[in-house]
């Protein structure tokens, strides 16, 4: 996944990762896999995080939607050069507390 990923940052593509791989429940207990952090720390690349309310009206594995506004919100850069504890602190915060709050309002 690395190795992908530098090939794509050097050619200027954007990486688009979600930290816990797939969707949860709204409420759930976050699971970030180490791949977010990985990419972070070998590509040296800003990371932008970004906070939605889809798990609300797109539950997972159902194949049912329901009627609502899904909300996606940009998050302030984390910058490179970060530490690993730091950073994963710093992304899972930043995530989950705009996360939290767009699922409120989006109920």
């Amino acid at each position: 996944m690395v190795t992908r990923a530098k090939e794509a940052a050097q050619t200027g593509r954007q990486i688009i990762i979600f930290p816990e791989g797939t969707r949860r429940p709204p409420g759930a207990a976050p699971d970030y896999k180490p791949g977010a952090v990985a990419l972070y720390l070998k590509l040296g690349l800003n990371c932008l995080p970004v906070a939605l309310n889809s798990g609300v009206f797109w539950p997972r594995r159902k194949f049912l939607r329901y009627p609502g506004r899904i909300v996606v919100e940009i998050l302030p850069v984390i910058e490179a050069g970060l530490k690993r504890q730091e950073f994963s602190q710093r992304l899972e915060s930043a995530i989950e507390t705009a996360t939290e709050r767009l699922v409120n309002e989006g109920r």
